[in-house]
């Protein structure tokens, strides 16, 4: 076998367009996909009603935790999970949509936790061996004079 290489040109940067991010309109568009695969079967939930609030709130909420993400992710997985199984998706292959359906509302969710939790304030616990004064802490941390600059803008 004969290979040939040729030099490509250098990369001066790449866009990267990431599908969901930090836009609830996946879980939106997710949770209108389910409504129309509900109404051709006959059946109803309101899991994707549930999931738009949540996506909302995540997006209007300012000061969310990773962990508060994370523990409203989790319910709202169980209460599709739980539709799933009320609705016997798993053994009527008539139902099969429904099935994609919940789990793509599923995935966007994922997808728009995933994007906030990058974005939201880190809480790091520190425990020190006896009481210091905060700014003798932070120095240990940061140095000196990145300890002054970050208690300055604490206050």
């Amino acid at each position: 076998m004969e290979a040939t290489f040729v030099a490509a040109r250098p990369v001066d940067s790449i866009n990267i367009t990431l599908i969901g991010g930090d836009d609830p309109g996946q879980v939106s568009n997710s949770n209108e996909n389910l409504k129309r695969a509900m109404l051709r079967h006959r059946v109803s939930t309101d899991v994707g009603d549930e999931a738009m609030q949540v996506a909302e709130r995540w997006v209007t909420t300012d000061g969310l935790t990773a962990r508060q993400i994370h523990l409203e992710l989790n319910q709202i997985a169980n209460r599709i999970a739980d539709e799933s199984d009320r609705l016997e998706l798993a053994t009527d292959l008539e139902r099969y949509p429904i099935m994609i359906a919940l789990q793509r509302l599923h995935n966007n969710l994922r997808t728009l936790a995933h994007a906030l939790i990058a974005s939201a304030p880190k809480v790091t616990t520190y425990v020190v061996s006896r009481p210091m004064p905060l700014l003798a802490i932070v120095q240990q941390l940061y140095g000196g004079e990145d300890a002054v600059r970050r208690i300055a803008a604490r206050s």
